[in-house]
């Protein structure tokens, strides 16, 4: 078994659920941070408490999603509703069609993890072409941030474009292209204002994981011995006084459930520079981790406009 060791990639970044730019004043962000605090802390994503106190707090979230000026709370409701509550905690009864809705908002506002969420929705319901749009538009937006960014890769996109792209009908290729096109000339503007302001915030932000690089190898002893596609699972958690991960809530882990469990210590890991453990100790942000099994690559071919 030694000698078949292998190494995964897990490619690390974290998405604040308190983007400062998405309020109007620094009074509106600490109101939102605030809120959203106060959600986690009821009980949300809590299994042990009771199903109709967390669908009470996620009424909330409902009031918050009726426009578009929070896009990752569009998101984290949508990701509720997206799963099936006995294989995961949403205190939510699955509805596709809301969560179709809520991330497709999300994701035309800049949350660009919501794109690849939908085309894996697609997929497991069978609309392909659905599936192979949303696909090649979270490809061609991962890839501009590979591009602006450093510790972005672009295996995960790969593989969601992979998966997309198997068996996909060769005569309805040049209709979903023209798809994407379209969709991007409608849109680009927009998600890349809501782009531009997730990199303002990050610029500023003084509470990035302070573990050298972004990237962390599992071996496949983490694994049980068995081989797990590329996926990516989604936690809040709260800072301790050390600059440390106090607390850990999963949302989400697709499109493999068992994701959450696999890295979750990784999430547990993360920690901040000394120097801003204190200010940091007891803010609330979610952390998406991306695994990369390192079996997918595309080149890069722009999308046809």
């Amino acid at each position: 078994m030694n000698a078949m060791r292998i190494f995964f990639l897990v490619v690390v970044s974290i998405l604040s659920l308190l983007l400062p730019t998405l309020g109007h004043s620094e009074r509106a962000t600490d109101m939102n941070e605030a809120r959203f605090s106060r959600w986690i802390h009821a009980g949300l994503l809590d299994p042990d408490i009771p199903t109709a106190q967390r669908r009470a707090i996620a009424g909330e979230l409902e009031v918050v999603a009726k426009d578009d000026s929070d896009p990752v709370v569009l998101y984290l409701l949508g990701s509720l509703y997206r799963q099936d509550p006995e294989r995961s905690i949403s205190p939510l009864a699955q509805d596709l069609d809301r969560a179709r809705e809520l991330l497709s908002r999300a994701a035309l506002h800049g949350i660009v993890p919501a794109m690849a969420k939908l085309s894996t929705i697609e997929l497991q319901a069978g609309n392909r072409f659905d599936a192979y749009v949303w696909a090649q538009f979270y490809y061609h937006y991962a890839n501009a941030q590979a591009q602006a960014d450093p510790h972005w890769t672009t295996g995960f996109a790969a593989s969601i474009l992979h998966n997309a792209l198997d068996g996909f009908p060769a005569a309805d290729k040049e209709s979903a292209d023209e798809s994407v096109g379209a969709m991007v000339q409608q849109y680009d503007t927009q998600i890349r204002q809501g782009l531009a302001k997730i990199a303002e915030w990050r610029s500023d932000d003084r509470f990035r994981d302070a573990r050298p690089g972004k990237r962390v190898l599992m071996n496949s002893e983490d694994l049980s011995g068995r081989r797990l596609e590329s996926g990516m699972a989604e936690y809040v958690i709260e800072f301790a006084a050390d600059g440390s991960v106090g607390k850990l809530w999963t949302i989400d882990a697709w499109p493999n459930p068992r994701l959450a469990r696999i890295l979750r210590n990784i999430a547990l890991g993360y920690r901040v520079e000394p120097a801003v453990a204190k200010e940091a100790a007891g803010r609330v942000t979610m952390l998406p981790l991306s695994y990369e099994d390192g079996r997918y690559s595309v080149r890069d071919e722009a999308v046809k406009n």
